[in-house]
């Protein structure tokens, strides 16, 4: 068994499309019809193999259930990636105007710096111990 999918409550499939390819230079991994005029679109930070993250926009739901879907955009659990280089990275993407919420700070489990895509769900960049660069 291996994860695949995690889903991202989003408030705007396109605008989170732009945020994670344009800001974060993320893969577009999918994109195909769902339904009248909707689409099912996937990112991932590469094009290979890996977990790919679906960008669940309000419109797939109705009634309550898309009222429900509006109150969990931006309040998503934290979304952790492990990067080479944190302050690189922290760098390149303040740079793109990612919004930071803490920067580069040494953990016991490695440099993390905390952000926040369009909607304010919480993103992790995190450099293990192992590949500690400066």
């Amino acid at each position: 068994m291996k994860l695949i999918r995690v889903t991202l409550r989003v408030r705007n499939q396109q605008d989170a499309l732009l945020f994670y390819t344009e800001k974060l230079g993320f893969v577009k991994r999918a994109e195909f019809p769902y339904d009248q005029g909707q689409y099912w679109i996937t990112v991932s930070p590469s094009a290979e193999d890996g977990v790919e993250i679906v960008l669940q926009p309000p419109e797939w739901f109705d009634g309550e259930e898309r009222e429900q879907h509006l109150k969990y955009a931006g309040h998503n659990p934290p979304l952790v990636f492990q990067v080479e280089n944190c302050r690189a990275t922290y760098q390149e993407f303040q740079s793109n105007n990612v919004q930071f919420s803490v920067p580069p700070s040494e953990r016991p489990y490695g440099i993390e710096a905390d952000a926040m895509d369009m909607d304010g769900n919480p993103l992790v960049f995190l450099q293990l111990p192992g590949s500690m660069k400066n």
